[in-house]
């Protein structure tokens, strides 16, 4: 291997205290001759996951299709190793969860995700806390309207106490998804929008704790006063106008009273039931956070929780066609793009 290539590798080794060691390969792999004198080929662990490392012996020799095929073969995660990657083919990378080291950027899936520039890595989460969620909410649908936010901003919208709004805001910069800069003696939070929309979308969670089933008679006399949202597939219908069973969203706390004890419940859906989701924050209140809802229809739950409270029920193809096209309108509006 080539010293500038053992010098990126022990980037990873040395900064980031990650083991890494070089192994045999478990079997003989026929690679097309083109492909052996194009690239440098070796299998290493890094951690505990296995990796086929490659290094581009040219700088022409950086073909997509090449990689694919060598990872095909090898049947591992691949780590790309080069000096300089040129944009297009990191965008690729990315977008195929593929893992690269270069003196811009690494990316080391599934154990790290992207350098910042003070040269830390942000570690990837499988999500985070749901009482964080209303708090990540607000600032994904008002980032357009504010680049940076104070704890005075969040007091204002958000039902939090003091000292938890606090400890989230620091669990949040703890877990890199936002920077903090210091106006004085302020502190300022930004959204980090170098981890892109899409992968900030997976850490969020389903906002239903439990799903029961009540008599849609009974449910019509508990919320005379319109006081609970449309949600579910009841929501999704401006985007597919065959879906049109009953459902909606109450906070979990609301169902406390004894009002709700007096109801006639169901485990499953039937034609006289409505759908009721209880959720673990409260629909109404993410609804009054939003400042852009000119065109949108506030009798339903915001369209960022509809998408996750329905991001695997996608066994319908019409329902999977209007949670995507949900997902479109989602990322349009307040999406953002990284490298």
């Amino acid at each position: 291997m080539k010293q500038r290539n053992k010098e990126l590798l022990n980037t990873i080794k040395d900064k980031f205290n990650l083991s890494i060691s070089f192994i045999k390969a478990k079997k003989n792999v026929k690679l097309p001759p083109i492909i052996k004198m194009d690239y440098e080929i070796f299998t290493i662990k890094i951690e505990f996951i296995d990796f086929v490392l490659i290094s581009p012996k040219h700088q022409e020799s950086e073909s997509i299709k090449r990689i694919n095929m060598i990872q095909e073969k090898y049947n591992l995660p691949l780590l790309y190793l080069s000096k300089n990657i040129v944009l297009p083919l990191q965008q690729q990378f990315l977008k195929s969860h593929i893992s690269f080291i270069s003196e811009q950027m690494i990316y080391l899936y599934p154990l790290l995700l992207l350098k910042k520039n003070r040269g830390e890595l942000i570690e990837k989460r499988k999500s985070i806390p749901i009482s964080m969620q209303p708090l990540i909410l607000y600032i994904l649908y008002n980032a357009k309207y504010h680049e940076y936010f104070d704890i005075e901003t969040f007091q204002s919208e958000l039902n939090y106490s003091t000292p938890s709004l606090y400890r989230h805001v620091k669990d949040l910069e703890d877990l890199s998804l936002i920077n903090v800069k210091k106006d004085g003696r302020t502190k300022l939070f930004q959204l980090n929008k170098k981890i892109s929309f899409r992968d900030m979308i997976k850490l969020l969670r389903s906002p239903v704790k439990e799903t029961i089933f009540i008599k849609d008679e009974d449910f019509q006399h508990i919320n005379k006063n319109n006081t609970y949202c449309l949600a579910g597939k009841s929501a999704l219908h401006q985007y597919n106008l065959a879906v049109s069973e009953q459902c909606y969203a109450v906070f979990y706390k609301d169902t406390k009273g004894t009002a709700w004890d007096k109801l006639n419940y169901s485990s499953r859906y039937y034609e006289e039931y409505d759908e009721i989701q209880k959720w673990y924050y409260d629909p109404k209140s993410i609804i009054k956070i939003m400042k852009d809802l000119d065109a949108y229809d506030q009798n339903n739950v915001d369209p960022i929780s509809l998408y996750l409270s329905l991001r695997d029920s996608g066994d319908d193809i019409r329902v999977g066609d209007a949670i995507e096209m949900l997902f479109e309108n989602i990322e349009r509006i307040y999406g953002w793009q990284t490298i």
